[in-house]
């Protein structure tokens, strides 16, 4: 599990594989409508970074997207300190999928470089 996963879940994706004639709406499919736009509208919490502390870099590569959070340990679990989201280069996206993975990390760490100060991030 990553910690950008969202763990909402929408009853409306149930529906996706019927076509219904007029979109079925529950009092579950409102919960869980007024859940996610809440989800959506309130941004987490960072943190600061505490640079006595390990960062730690998780890193996803989907669609020439390179996806990530820079965390910290805080108490027994790990605490966003930044989020970052970057096109990979033309030369990247036609890479294997192995590939743009490291593409991926590599670019997330360039972009992290100036928050972690030549610490250098554990990387997931």
């Amino acid at each position: 599990r990553t910690p950008w996963s969202c763990s909402k879940r929408w009853r409306l994706g149930d529906t996706r594989y019927k076509t219904p004639e007029l979109l079925p709406w529950t009092e579950e499919h409102e919960t869980s409508f007024r859940a996610l736009k809440q989800a959506l509208a309130t941004a987490p919490a960072l943190g600061l970074p505490d640079y006595k502390k390990t960062f730690t870099l998780y890193c996803h590569e989907k669609g020439g997207i390179a996806q990530g959070v820079l965390t910290q340990k805080h108490g027994d679990a790990q605490r966003p300190v930044a989020y970052y989201s970057t096109a990979l280069d033309p030369v990247a996206v036609g890479l294997p999928s192995c590939q743009r993975a490291v593409a991926a990390a590599a670019t997330l760490v360039e972009a992290s470089a100036p928050l972690i100060m030549a610490m250098g991030p554990v990387i997931c």
